[in-house]
């Protein structure tokens, strides 16, 4: 039997309104013009930042994530045992009660960023009011912050770098180029140095400069942690690039402080935007030679769905290049020029 699709109540059938919002956004970005998808940075550039996840790092698969946790979890119930001034007595077996902890706890976290977007919560007061919500009457800020801290996963276990990662970051370096890193983390400190330690990344860095937003506070896109990399390191945002996958906290952000912006977007976004660009030339009849570049529409389309999450960015520029793997910065980011005299590198 064939399924019936319903229509709105102007008579739109879904499949109608799908293609005339992926065609607007093609006709829309046309007037724009093309996004450079390999563009060379200015001369100007001198120093890079860079995003961690997704862009220098992925997750490592989901069951070895899941252990990790589990493990984690296993941590916390044990810590919160130790630590209880009398014999404590859970609802459920440890394991679940501390899954339902570790869910509670990012489900406060996920609440204060979309209300306080670019800022970073007191985890440790999170974790406190998690266990209090959860029946843990003695919890206080200190508990809060051991059983915060029992939770870490380290990311030297949780994540593992694209094959590029390593040798792109190394003649990047070569060719004189400063590299600093700007990232959205719950965990910072000293652990999460020695994480990047240990999976060769903290060579490449001045350790003193790292703008993690556990430790600083803010959150990208909010300008404090780009600026923290940038006076550290002793460069202006004119003299400065952001490599990152997520089109609002790395490209809007880098761009509301003029840094040249590459965009590295999720494959799975690639793939998303795709099928609605075939779709959308296959429908509108268009000669491939009259369509706008992919990247182009890529842009478009991602706006358009993170706008919708996100007002703000509803009226940002394109990102100033755009690469698949990070790989391609070798081809973005050219070398210095001696013969080029920054002179807006600070004194």
């Amino acid at each position: 039997m064939a399924v019936a699709h319903s229509s709105d109540r102007r008579g739109n059938h879904p499949q109608r309104v799908a293609h005339r919002q992926s065609s607007g956004l093609i006709h829309r970005y046309r007037i724009r013009g093309p996004l450079m998808l390999l563009r060379a940075a200015p001369p100007r550039i001198r120093c890079i930042l860079f995003d961690l996840g997704n862009t220098l790092w992925s997750k490592v698969d989901e069951p070895v994530r899941s252990s990790l946790n589990k493990s984690a979890e296993a941590r916390a119930v044990a810590s919160l045992r130790e630590l209880s001034p009398h014999p404590l007595i859970l609802p459920t077996d440890d394991a679940s009660w501390g899954g339902l902890l570790h869910e509670t706890i990012e489900d406060q976290i996920r609440v204060s960023h979309r209300t306080m977007p670019d800022l970073e919560p007191d985890f440790d007061v999170l974790t406190m009011r998690a266990l209090q919500k959860l029946g843990v009457a003695f919890a206080n800020r200190a508990l809060g912050a051991t059983i915060y801290e029992a939770l870490r996963v380290r990311s030297s276990e949780a994540r593992a770098l694209f094959p590029d990662t390593l040798r792109t970051l190394s003649v990047l370096k070569e060719r004189g180029y400063v590299l600093g890193v700007v990232t959205n983390r719950h965990y910072g400190g000293d652990q999460f140095l020695d994480d990047l330690r240990q999976v060769g990344l903290l060579t490449f860095w001045d350790h003193r400069y790292l703008a993690i937003s556990a430790d600083l506070g803010y959150r990208k896109p909010h300008s404090a942690l780009f600026q923290h990399a940038l006076d550290g390191l002793g460069y202006p945002a004119t003299a400065g690039a952001m490599v990152g996958d997520n089109l609002v906290a790395d490209i809007w952000g880098a761009q509301r402080l003029g840094l040249f912006s590459v965009w590295k977007p999720k494959p799975q976004l690639l793939t998303a935007s795709r099928q609605h660009w075939h779709e959308s030339s296959r429908l509108d009849g268009i000669d491939p030679s009259e369509h706008p570049r992919e990247e182009a529409f890529l842009f478009a389309w991602a706006r358009e769905q993170a706008g919708h999450y996100n007002p703000r960015i509803r009226g940002m520029s394109p990102p100033d290049a755009v690469i698949a793997q990070i790989g391609d910065l070798l081809t973005v980011f050219p070398g210095i020029d001696p013969s080029e005299t920054p002179d807006t590198q600070n004194e």
